[in-house]
């Protein structure tokens, strides 16, 4: 059993500790990028990297266990980047996908961007810790130290549609050519304090940078 396999084993057994019936919940890169609203995928790659479906997990199960409502009673959903991927070197990436322009006065969009990335971890926290009071440990995970492990393995990808950001593929160019990648202003906080690493693709740059060289 691989990373992936085992790290999802674990969110399954966490669901169905707390009494959630959940589906298999690997999907693909392709169909996590979704744009319900114009119903038109970002991500058309040549391969199709297996993620955890991380909405899945937030709306169809999370809630669910944590019994979450806000003040007016409704479902209080944890909203969550799109995918999960875990590769053979037990690096953990977050892929938020985005069919729209992201510009200066968008503060709202980018808010919401970075709220999905502290709620991937923090939910991802809290399963883990549950279910090794249950004697279910994820071995590549340092317990004692998580802020070190987030420090040291984890990244978030905001991959842009290229149609909506045009000017996105000047920037990252820029960026290679001085042996960087762009991060944008307001996910230099994510790096600085949390992750690894956090920076913004187009999907064609996901598919050339990361896809083609992952390894599960």
């Amino acid at each position: 059993m691989n990373n992936f396999d085992q790290i999802q084993s674990i969110i399954k057994e966490y669901l169905a500790d707390h009494g959630v019936e959940t589906e298999v919940l690997t999907s693909n890169l392709h169909a996590v990028s979704l744009d319900k609203q114009d119903s038109k995928y970002v991500y058309n790659g040549q391969r199709d990297l297996p993620v955890i479906d991380m909405d899945s997990i937030a709306q169809g199960g999370y809630k669910k266990a944590k019994n979450a409502r806000d003040e007016a009673g409704e479902n209080n959903i944890v909203n969550t980047a799109d995918g999960f991927l875990v590769d053979q070197d037990d690096n953990w990436t977050f892929v938020e996908f985005k069919n729209s322009e992201i510009k200066a006065k968008k503060d709202g969009l980018k808010n919401s961007i970075l709220k999905k990335a502290y709620a991937n971890w923090y939910m991802l926290l809290d399963i883990l810790y549950d279910m090794k009071q249950k004697g279910h440990v994820y071995p590549g995970f340092t317990y004692d130290q998580p802020m070190e492990f987030a420090q040291q393995h984890i990244t978030f990808i905001l991959v842009c549609s290229s149609e909506k950001n045009p000017r996105l593929y000047g920037k990252n160019k820029d960026c290679r050519l001085a042996g960087e990648r762009y991060v944008p202003g307001f996910m230099q906080r994510l790096k600085d304090y949390l992750f690894l690493d956090a920076y913004v693709y187009t999907e064609v740059e996901l598919e050339q940078k990361f896809v083609r060289g992952f390894i599960g």
